[in-house]
């Protein structure tokens, strides 16, 4: 059995970050899950709220980082979440939106 993907989540900027232990085993299944998700505004939702699937650690900087040696911050796939405008997963230099983004984007 093929390990689950694990991603690095910055939440604001990286004011926050977490590692998520995704139930995912593929890229693909990641990003479907990721363009679905209807909207994203950090300031009023809990991380758990949105990320509620999988194992979720809140890395406390300068200390948890280098207890965690799986996670290759140019290798595994990265989430800014934010808001509905600048949210987004990133992997292999790409960025994919989720629902939310692409609405706004067709309403203008």
């Amino acid at each position: 059995m093929k390990d689950k993907i694990i991603v690095k989540i910055l939440l604001d900027y990286g004011a926050e970050e977490y590692i998520w232990h995704t139930p995912f085993q593929s890229i693909v299944d990641l990003v479907q899950w990721w363009r679905s998700i209807e909207s994203i505004d950090i300031s009023n939702d809990n991380i758990r709220e949105i990320i509620n699937i999988g194992q979720l650690k809140k890395i406390i900087l300068n200390k948890d980082v280098d207890d965690i040696p799986e996670v290759s911050i140019e290798k595994s796939p990265r989430i800014m979440l934010d808001n509905d405008y600048s949210s987004y997963l990133f992997y292999d230099g790409k960025q994919y939106y989720h629902r939310g983004k692409r609405f706004l984007e067709t309403d203008t």
